[in-house]
């Protein structure tokens, strides 16, 4: 109820949550796309592509490849 008062959803509040981790791990580790993938829960890479780059346009290696750019 405390999240619908607030205009949004738990399914909601859970992607945010995995998009930041999914930044803060591209940007701050070199830990391989795969990995990455599976410690947010996908069960395949590609499907992490797809979610990630509909968040930011970039796919996740070009993400990591402007982040360690500066």
């Amino acid at each position: 109820r405390a999240l619908k008062a607030e205009g949004t959803s738990f399914r909601q509040v859970r992607l945010r949550f995995i998009e930041q981790h999914a930044r803060s791990l591209l940007s701050g580790t070199d830990m391989p796309i795969e990995d990455i993938s599976k410690v947010l829960g996908y069960s395949e890479p590609r499907s992490f592509r797809r979610v990630f780059n509909g968040w930011t346009g970039l796919s996740p290696s070009a993400f990591r490849a402007a982040n360690a750019q500066g």
